[in-house]
């Protein structure tokens, strides 16, 4: 839709379609703004639907995200420039289409401004309550010429106390999330070979610590130490058919050890 909207722009605005022609270096430079404006809403969508189609196919693979962040950047900048050359380029249009009609080229050009920094606003707004670190972390000049709080001591002062709230945020998350995997107990070879027999049995997601507990009672501490056990030994601590299961398991494991 966008695209279709930028051609009918290009369309409008083009001596050799509806716009007047009046001043050939103005006609060269609304041409050649929008053939810009025009590359890069083709390509956007090009890479964006490849992006998508890899997304749906290949979204849940380990490593996707991190690998998709280039692609990702490449679209926020095409997209980023077809605005900049869109709104340049309507204004070249309502220039050529309307002069010299000052008074209603001024009326078409107030709109367009109110327009465009009322969205501007609303998304500088959401970038600064979403992402405030990461916003804070971009290059200065893109910050001058994207975010309209960035020419403001106060403006300023905000994106910096919330980017070190998020960072303060992420870290204490981090810490929590350190603290409790490592006071969480390690999963022992007994109860993952347990778990794998119940599994195998069809009892998806059984409590086998009962019968792990019984285990480690008599310093059975490794899944190994069970290699010479008999199914008769093995169902004094647990079910017979679990015992039957862990009996296979552990020849197929270790019956060659």
């Amino acid at each position: 839709m966008f695209l279709a909207g930028t051609f009918v722009l290009f369309e409008w605005g083009s001596p050799l379609s509806y716009g007047t022609g009046i001043d050939e270096v103005q006609d060269r430079i609304f041409s050649c703004v929008m053939a810009i404006a025009l590359s890069c809403n083709i390509f956007l969508a090009l890479w964006g639907s490849i992006l998508w189609i890899m997304a749906v196919v290949y979204g849940t693979r380990d490593g996707f995200t991190h690998e998709a962040r280039h692609l990702v950047a490449l679209c926020n900048y095409l997209m980023w420039i077809t605005y900049a050359a869109v709104t340049y380029g309507l204004i070249l249009a309502i220039w050529s289409n309307l002069n010299p009609y000052y008074i209603e080229i001024g009326v078409a050009i107030a709109f367009v401004a109110v327009v465009q920094l009322t969205g501007i606003t609303y998304v500088n707004d959401i970038w600064l309550a979403v992402a405030p670190l990461s916003t804070y972390h971009q290059p200065r000049w893109i910050r001058y010429i994207s975010y309209y709080w960035m020419f403001t001591k106060k403006g300023r002062t905000r994106l910096k106390g919330r980017a070190i709230a998020e960072a303060n945020s992420i870290k204490a998350h981090y810490k929590k999330t350190r603290s409790d995997s490592s006071s969480r107990p390690c999963e022992t070879s007994i109860n993952e070979l347990l778990s794998t027999a119940a599994t195998s049995l069809g009892m998806i997601d059984y409590d086998v610590s009962i019968f792990e507990k019984r285990l480690l009672g008599d310093w059975f501490n490794d899944a190994k130490q069970l290699k010479d056990r008999s199914v008769d030994c093995l169902k004094e601590y647990m079910p017979l058919r679990l015992a039957e299961e862990v009996h296979k398991l552990v020849k197929v494991r270790y019956g060659r050890e």
